[in-house]
């Protein structure tokens, strides 16, 4: 049998992210995606050769792609 120490009851004691670290924690995500998307529509244009309409899809998709990459992290970061 396995005996925990005293005092700990195994559940999590942290309290709950509050609702506006959450929405801070939102903007920089978006804000950050779209810097990334941005630095990718830029150099598939200037290093790529791709045309500029290519170059925005790229950078659209990218920013897309990193918004929901940081969404989903923060899911599982900031759940209880």
């Amino acid at each position: 049998m396995l005996s925990a120490s005293p005092g700990s009851s195994g559940h999590h004691t942290e309290p709950p992210v509050s609702r506006h670290v959450r929405k801070l924690y939102a903007l920089v995500a978006i804000l950050s995606a779209l810097v990334v998307g941005l630095v990718a529509g830029i150099f598939a244009y200037a290093a790529g050769g791709k045309t500029p309409y290519e170059a925005v899809g790229i950078g659209a998709a990218v920013t897309a792609s990193t918004l929901a990459m940081a969404f989903l992290v923060m899911g599982f970061v900031t759940a209880p």
